[in-house]
């Protein structure tokens, strides 16, 4: 009878332990189930954004044409690291020095030929003619205006305030938002040694001479609106006599 009794004891015990081992495996798989469902989740999620991303970093921007590279002429880009100085041959307490590094400074050199296909593709506006290439507008580079309206002008009074105001328009446009630090206690003036990247100047000069206008300012010339003279293009800097083609002689 004690046999039974124990037997029939030890049989429950063996069936609640199949039944708790049971539970216990239904449970954990369905944790197991739970967690493998999250991360799976969490994989398509991540996968998506990162699709997201690579396909908007190679879609155009809406400030694609606000890039470092130049949308005009030349296509510079800001990779050249300058910093700025007080030191320069331009601040020279030396006259003589300092007329020298402004002379080699040429607005002249900023008038350029530009083809109509070119100014087309572009949006640039239509320009008064090459007097030696019907198919090429006269332009004057920006930077080329800049550097003009840095020199001592010896036009009348209202020139000097249109380049006063192209500066200031130049400067705005720019906004340039890089902060020059203050310096130290020994050292004046802000910004000082800092570095920042520019434009090169020298490609700009290398572009503009490939595209002459063969221009050369003398001092009490015409203005462009009233019709300069023809012998004031005839200064190129290669050499070159496009003239003698546009009448017939080369």
């Amino acid at each position: 009878m004690a046999s039974k009794e124990y037997t029939l004891i030890q049989e429950e015990i063996d069936v609640d332990e199949i039944c708790t081992h049971h539970h216990k495996d239904v449970s954990f798989s369905k944790r197991r189930h739970f967690v493998n469902g999250i991360v799976s989740i969490t994989l398509a999620v991540s996968l998506a954004a990162n699709a997201l991303s690579i396909i908007l970093h190679l879609l155009p921007g809406p400030h694609e044409n606000c890039s470092n590279r130049t949308a005009f002429a030349a296509g510079l880009e800001r990779n050249k690291q300058i910093a700025w100085t007080d030191d320069s041959d331009f601040a020279s307490h030396n006259r003589t020095t300092w007329d020298r590094a402004w002379d080699t400074l040429n607005p002249d050199a900023g008038f350029v030929a530009i083809s109509d296909d070119f100014t087309l593709r572009t949006g640039l506006h239509e320009s008064q003619r090459w007097p030696w290439d019907s198919s090429k507008g006269l332009y004057l580079l920006q930077g080329y205006h800049n550097i003009h309206c840095l020199k001592p002008q010896s036009l009348h009074f209202t020139h000097m305030k249109h380049c006063l105001d192209a500066l200031r328009q130049e400067i705005m446009c720019n906004a340039d938002d890089t902060p020059r630090y203050s310096g130290l206690d020994q050292q004046g003036g802000t910004g000082n040694g800092q570095y920042r990247m520019c434009k090169d100047w020298a490609k700009l000069e290398q572009w503009a001479n490939g595209h002459s206008a063969c221009y050369k300012y003398k001092h009490g010339a015409e203005s462009l609106e009233r019709g300069v003279p023809l012998d004031r293009f005839k200064h190129c800097p290669d050499g070159s006599e496009p003239w003698k083609r546009f009448r017939g002689e080369g």
